[in-house]
């Protein structure tokens, strides 16, 4: 796991969490930690992870999520392949070695698990060992924002999309079977970090991440910070975008505008991270880009806006809220979980990297990469309007303040249902 963040306050919220998610009760509950976007999940996620003394592992359901909490997919540990996952045949035992060392199964952005998924993972750990308790009698932890971005739904051939429906009311993991024979504790994290400078403006996206939002309430307040232009201080802002068609284009277009030489830094890797990484294989820059940091630092933090203040065919060099650091290339490893015969324990062991300089072209990035991330301004721009649940407040909620907000449409009600 990630070193320990000195700066983690554990407030009497923190501190009730986890004495939830160190608890034994004699029938062990799926946990649910939920909030507000802001209010510490992922922060709770780490610091639980870092600390407990039982066995957990730590995944989620995309490889981006997996990535940043320096964890494995749910995929991944599981051996699932793309597809029907209804199908039993489908699902394949655990060795028993690993299935007996894990105590509690964490799993990040349950928003995106669907609940076939969970079932799966149901059936799967009971297969391995050979109870019919709900997965196994393991512990499973859940975290994440049901308001935030939904499961994926894939229409299939075959009448597999139709007959999912026929399970499932909603893909949701709250509509999983195994949750019919199993309690349910949620524990809900309200104190907001992210807005606390703003409360007007955390209410009002508490109004929208519950469907309880008004035109007029939008358009007296939210709606005037619409602009036609880009903002003066647009070289402290980002341009959430989107598509990645979209994002890409901007970004393209804008360093293209740039005078000077363009270097090119190409990425040294392994095939384990495939299709999903963490930094662009290949990175395009020239003095003055508009840059992102992508990893913490001593000097910086994953999402800061900078800009490059110089830079050679092998180095770069940044700046970053006046002050100008040297960027060095940087690791990430890929990491699956492995037996360890020694310790009789499950420990994290890399089996891939991915190494190239922690940063990317931000005039814009996608809504959905952005998540998990914290500006102190964005430009937003929902295209033709808002095409996933979730979408627009997820975008709106990564900025600290309303006044950091710029529009270039209105937002109408049906964008945020």
């Amino acid at each position: 796991m990630p070193a320990q963040n000195p700066d983690i306050i554990l407030t009497d919220e923190f501190k009730d969490a986890l004495s939830l998610l160190e608890a034994k009760p004699p029938v062990m509950p799926l946990i649910f930690i939920t909030g507000r976007a802001g209010t510490g999940k992922t922060t709770l996620l780490r610091y639980f992870a870092q600390h407990t003394a039982q066995n957990a592992v730590v995944l989620a359901t995309t490889g981006l999520a997996a990535i940043n909490i320096h964890g494995q997919t749910v995929h991944s540990f599981f051996h699932l392949k793309p597809g029907n996952l209804l199908d039993k045949s489908n699902l394949k035992r655990l060795p028993r070695k690993t299935v007996d060392a894990v105590d509690t199964i964490i799993i990040d952005e349950a928003s995106m698990l669907r609940a076939d998924l969970l079932d799966a993972i149901d059936y799967i750990l009971q297969i391995s060992t050979h109870t019919e308790e709900p997965f196994g009698g393991k512990k499973i932890v859940l975290f994440g924002d049901l308001f935030q971005l939904p499961p994926v739904e894939e229409s299939s051939t075959g009448g597999l999309f139709d007959y999912f429906r026929q399970i499932y009311k909603s893909p949701y993991f709250f509509e999983a079977q195994v949750l019919r024979r199993l309690p349910t504790e949620v524990f809900e994290l309200r104190r907001i970090f992210r807005q606390k400078a703003d409360p007007d403006y955390a209410n009002l996206l508490n109004l929208i991440r519950e469907g309880n939002v008004t035109q007029p309430q939008l358009d007296s307040l939210l709606n005037t910070r619409k602009t036609f232009e880009l903002p003066e201080n647009f070289e402290n802002s980002i341009i959430l975008a989107p598509t990645n068609r979209d994002a890409a284009w901007r970004n393209v277009h804008y360093l293209s505008l740039l005078p000077g030489k363009e270097f090119t830094y190409e990425a040294t890797a392994d095939d384990s991270f495939g299709k999903t990484t963490p930094a662009d294989k290949t990175l395009h820059l020239k003095k003055g880009a508009k840059i992102m940091m992508l990893v913490n630092d001593d000097n910086w933090v994953n999402g800061d806006i900078g800009t490059v203040y110089d830079l050679g065919p092998d180095f770069i060099q940044v700046e970053l809220k006046g002050c100008i650091y040297q960027v060095e290339p940087h690791v990430w490893e890929d990491v699956r979980y492995e037996f360890n015969a020694l310790t009789q324990k499950l420990q994290p062991k890399v089996k891939g990297f991915f190494k190239q300089y922690p940063l990317k072209l931000a005039w814009a990035i996608t809504i959905h990469k952005s998540q998990g991330l914290t500006f102190d301004s964005i430009y937003l721009d929902i295209g033709r309007g808002a095409f996933a649940p979730g979408q627009t407040y997820v975008a709106l909620s990564r900025c600290r303040t309303l006044a950091g907000v710029h529009l270039k449409k209105d937002i109408s009600v049906k964008d945020v249902l």
